[in-house]
């Protein structure tokens, strides 16, 4: 079932219909929430010019022009045998796994091709923030470009990003118990092929975006 799922999608266009919808919904709500929007101004800032910089209202214009016969094609081009790997815990044995899975084996397939997306460094702190009359919250993000992928300076980014993510969120979570500065407020990566990123994002009221974000380079700084 697990093979002929991957190999022969049916992509029902009755059934993609009411997924766009749907999706459509969902990226309309999205516009009214500041997290969101927050998350779509730091992808437009640090990305400005290239396919990673497309926005929520970019999305929202081009879902309608999607058929089911381009999801057919795209998977069709992309989702080849040759790259998948599968991971399987469970009673049967590796020799009844890989007779369920032989299908795959007799398929032709190839990597899908990459691109280089240039990308513009960011060579001072930018802030771009969004209005949104009636909202009390303020969404933060302070995003920076990451190391290369795979380079031995991106494994200790990752892990860098995990430990000193638990301590900011630590010395962030005593301003919010003291001052009340915070709702929330971690550190995460995104491992986009052509640029990783870093950022620290918070959530505060409105009134104390400017002691938020001055708490952030504080104690960025400090660990």
């Amino acid at each position: 079932l697990l093979t002929d799922i991957m190999v022969h999608p049916a992509f029902s266009a009755a059934e993609w219909d009411k997924v766009r919808q749907e999706m459509l919904a969902r990226l309309k709500r999205s516009q009214d929430q500041p997290r969101a929007v927050a998350a779509d101004l730091l992808s437009k800032t640090m990305f400005a010019g290239t396919p990673y910089g497309r926005s929520v209202s970019d999305r929202h214009e081009a879902l309608p022009a999607i058929e089911a016969d381009d999801l057919k094609s795209f998977w069709s081009e992309y989702f080849k045998p040759l790259p998948i790997a599968v991971s399987y815990h469970g009673a049967a044995s590796p020799e009844q796994v890989s007779l369920g899975l032989a299908p795959l084996a007799e398929l032709q397939g190839r990597a899908p091709a990459s691109a280089t997306i240039e990308i513009k460094p960011l060579e001072s702190e930018i802030h771009a923030p969004f209005a949104m009359p009636g909202k009390t919250q303020v969404n933060l993000y302070i995003g920076w470009h990451a190391p290369e992928i795979t380079s031995g300076d991106w494994v200790l980014w990752e892990l860098a990003a995990k430990a000193i993510g638990g301590d900011l969120a630590g010395r962030l979570w005593k301003l919010r118990q003291g001052e009340g500065l915070a709702y929330s407020v971690w550190m995460e990566s995104d491992a986009l092929a052509e640029q990783p990123i870093g950022y620290v994002y918070m959530a505060t009221a409105a009134e104390k975006r400017e002691s938020a974000l001055a708490a952030i380079r504080r104690e960025i700084g400090a660990a």
